[in-house]
């Protein structure tokens, strides 16, 4: 794909955090599994969703025919969306699945984190590193 994505749609995105992971959703129906690209960068923590989504043929077929559209809502064309996700992720355990049109992503936390108070000892006459 192109370096300039100014020209690219927008993919929507629903995205939540548990105390494991962070999830995101993305709807794709009608793009292929093979003209979708996902990466991560930057530490982990970047994270880049691109793909085309080609107007069916059936549909370039009836453009042929002389009509007047009552509403055109549908966007064809590549799309292009980066998040610059809250924390690191561990890369080795994401898990990704299509159900009914929609890209699930389940990306968990390298670094877990936990609710609640944790004491911090501190000791005395130490050195710091």
């Amino acid at each position: 794909m192109a370096d300039d994505f100014n020209d690219h749609l927008q993919l929507d995105l629903d995205i939540y955090q548990t105390a494991t992971k962070i999830i995101i959703y993305a709807p794709i129906a009608g793009v292929k599994i093979d003209e979708l690209d996902i990466f991560i960068e930057n530490e982990n923590d970047v994270i880049t969703i691109s793909g085309r989504k080609d107007i069916p043929q059936t549909i370039i077929d009836d453009e042929e025919e002389n009509r007047e559209y009552l509403a055109k809502e549908n966007k064809w064309g590549e799309f292009y969306r980066q998040v610059i996700l809250p924390q690191e992720i561990n890369v080795s355990k994401i898990e990704t699945m299509v159900e009914n049109g929609i890209l699930i992503l389940k990306l968990p936390l390298l670094r877990i984190q936990t609710k609640g108070k944790k004491r911090i000892e501190v000791r005395e006459n130490c050195e710091i590193e």
